[in-house]
């Protein structure tokens, strides 16, 4: 699954979505794919329901939702652009939620992919509650 997300990912092109530029000139279109994605796979572990996922997908609901997001990934307000997102979390969402699998494997998961967490520090993006929309 995961090669299959990662070629997915590679061919999406976010300029094709949406003709403005992101504000960032550190995220190539490949990068805003996978920081939209994991956000999207993030809110979807929240309904596993154990603290650490329940954190991590609202910060990362929050996240989708900000102004920050639509300036740094204008593709967002493209309902296809969201959709084949969606698409590619749930490939991965398939890989993660096996019914053998650990709920601590997933909350370490949860954790490790809180990319609110690494954005705010490698790319200086607000809380969302900081954010002005």
């Amino acid at each position: 699954q995961m090669e299959k997300v990662k070629v997915a990912l590679r061919r999406l092109y976010p300029t094709d979505f949406s003709p403005e530029r992101s504000a960032s000139k550190r995220m190539d279109g490949t990068t805003q794919n996978w920081l939209v994605v994991i956000l999207i796979l993030l809110r979807r572990l929240e309904d596993v329901g154990t603290p650490a996922t329940m954190d991590a997908g609202k910060s990362a609901r929050a996240a989708l939702k900000s102004g920050w997001l639509r300036r740094h990934v204008p593709a967002v307000t493209s309902r296809q652009y969201l959709d084949e997102c969606k698409r590619s979390a749930s490939d991965l969402l398939e890989s993660v939620l096996k019914p053998s699998r650990s709920l601590a494997i997933i909350d370490a998961l949860a954790y490790a992919l809180d990319v609110t967490d690494t954005a705010r520090n490698a790319l200086g993006m607000p809380w969302p509650s900081e954010d002005d929309d």
